[in-house]
This record gives structure tokens, sequence and C-alpha cells, in this order.
């Protein structure tokens, strides 16, 4: 096994981990949960209260400036990601300008459509289809979602 196996396969043991944690403490209370109410989408939100992606977009859009402009927010999600997990900066172009804004154009699609969750599950559904293709494992998501939090806290301070 290559040091980049045994990189990758740390990586899936966490990203299982991890996975199991949030199942254990939020089971049936997040996004894509089964209501079996029958009501609307299915989409739960904290205590099993219907999604509400509106809420959630005027929550954001009035923090966002804590964490903008999005192009600093990227440079500090994958300076985090390559300096955790060297062995993915290989997943990437040498030039990373088209792939920041490929990311940050991502992150406003995100933002403008949560009151329709539907509407991104399909979109990042078939780009998670077109990641595969790519060769990018469950683990790696889980690496880039940890680069992202630790972004999002150093841009947001003690916010």
């Amino acid at each position: 096994m290559s040091a980049e196996d045994g990189n990758y396969h740390a990586l899936l043991a966490r990203h299982d981990a991890m996975r199991l944690r949030r199942q254990m403490l939020s089971y049936g209370t997040f996004p894509g949960a089964s209501s079996g109410s029958g009501s609307g989408t299915g989409l739960r939100g904290p205590a099993g209260q219907p999604y509400d992606g509106v809420a959630d977009q005027r929550t954001i859009m009035r923090n966002l400036d804590l964490v903008a402009p999005f192009e600093e927010l990227i440079a500090h999600l994958y300076q985090a990601l390559f300096t955790r997990h060297p062995s993915l900066r290989s997943l990437f172009p040498a030039e990373m300008a088209f792939q920041q804004a490929h990311l940050a154009r991502a992150f406003w699609y995100l933002l403008e459509h949560l009151d329709r969750p539907e509407q991104i599950t399909a979109t990042f559904t078939q780009l998670g289809r077109d990641h595969r293709k790519l060769g990018v494992r469950p683990a790696q998501y889980a690496a880039f979602e940890t680069a992202l939090c630790e972004a999002l806290r150093i841009r947001a301070g003690e916010h």
C-alpha cells in the first residue's frame, strides 16, 4: 500500500466515524431525512421541524460579511486543505484561479437557492457524480468539509 493509499484509508476511517457521529446526534433531523408525515418535501430541520430554507438564507445573508469576500474564504479553505492533506493537491490544477472562481459560483448558487432544496439537491448530486468520475472519494469530501469549517472560523473570527 502506498503512502497515498494509507492517507486515503485514514481519511476514509475518519469520514465514516464523523458520519456515524452525525447520524447518532441528529437522526431524522437533517435536510434529506424523511418526515414520514407526507408534508411537503420531507426535508427536516432542527428538532424535526420542516426545513426552512428561506430562514437559513436570511440568516446567512445577514451574516455573510463575516466571511466575505468568497475569494479570501476560498484561499483559506485551500490553504487548510493542502496543509492538512498535501496528497490532495495533485487532484487540482496547478493554477487555481478557475477552480476558485468555480467554487465561489457554487457557493453563490447554494445561497441563492436555499429556498429550493430540491433544486440544490439535484444540482449538487450531479456535481458529486461529476467529481466521482474524476476519482474523488468520500473521505476527500470530509477533508474538504473540515477545511471549509476551518476557513469559516478563520474568516469569522470570534463570531
